[in-house]
């Protein structure tokens, strides 16, 4: 090969390969989609499933460049960072703004989560409170029951519920009466108990006790069915055997 031929020929160059940048985290935004949750909050009754259905959802949502999940804005275990004070602009106080605008999207994007799955005259009602931890105290304030009148008034919704074959099956009365019974216990039994005198504790023991549900449900027959229930009680059944036994023996 001569000179010549070797000089045409282009000369190899090194490259050196630069590895991709890491993939960024998405950014919280308060025009993140707000959720319609299972449950829409009216009141008492449908208070239980509404924050069980709040919580599930607002703690599974991460904050980016954090360790909080949103949930914890509401529960105070993300804390809302101080106020700036600077002189000047520094690298350090940049740092901090950026955590009090991260702190402010989260709390935006739960206190719509609240605001959007209340009914009018509730979000009128919470209308005032500047973070989502002061909306949901506010409504967990109101509806999940700590005095005795509350107490007594969850109560009479099931004491006071009769069957009336005229109006229902016993199969539909039977979903009803669970459902007023749910809603009673599920308050009950999620209620926080202060300067309590021992009324309110003895309900939480009352609400998860399977032989009261079972005769207060039998209680709710009309004398009519007196000999029937009788019969079922001598048995002294579980609630599920009352139930099976009520829709055997009652005719549809």
């Amino acid at each position: 090969m001569s000179d010549t031929e070797g000089s045409s020929r282009p000369a190899k160059t090194s490259t050196i390969s630069t590895p991709p940048p890491p993939p960024t985290k998405p950014k919280m935004s308060i025009n993140k989609k707000i959720p319609t949750l299972a449950t829409k909050l009216d009141g008492s009754a449908t208070y239980p499933p509404w924050a069980r259905s709040l919580e599930k959802y607002l703690d599974i949502i991460e904050i980016p460049d954090s360790e909080f999940r949103v949930w914890e804005v509401v529960t105070g275990g993300y804390p809302k960072p101080a106020a700036l004070v600077e002189a000047a602009p520094t690298a350090a106080g940049e740092e901090k703004r950026k955590q009090i605008r991260l702190w402010k999207d989260t709390d935006a994007v739960a206190l719509l989560t609240i605001e959007k799955n209340c009914t009018e005259d509730l979000q009128a009602r919470i209308g005032n409170c500047d973070t989502a931890a002061d909306a949901y105290q506010e409504l967990k304030k109101a509806f999940e029951g700590k005095t005795t009148t509350e107490f007594g008034a969850l109560l009479d919704s099931f004491v006071s519920v009769q069957f009336d074959d005229r109006k229902t099956s016993v199969a539909e009365y039977i979903a009803h009466y669970e459902r007023i019974w749910n809603t009673f216990a599920g308050i009950i039994l999620r209620v926080e108990l202060d300067k309590d005198d021992g009324f309110g504790k003895g309900q939480k023991n009352f609400a998860g006790s399977d032989k009261a549900k079972t005769e207060f449900l039998l209680r709710s027959f009309p004398a009519f069915y007196a000999n029937t229930i009788e019969n079922i009680k001598s048995k002294e059944p579980t609630y599920d055997d009352a139930v099976r036994k009520l829709k055997e023996y009652v005719p549809v």
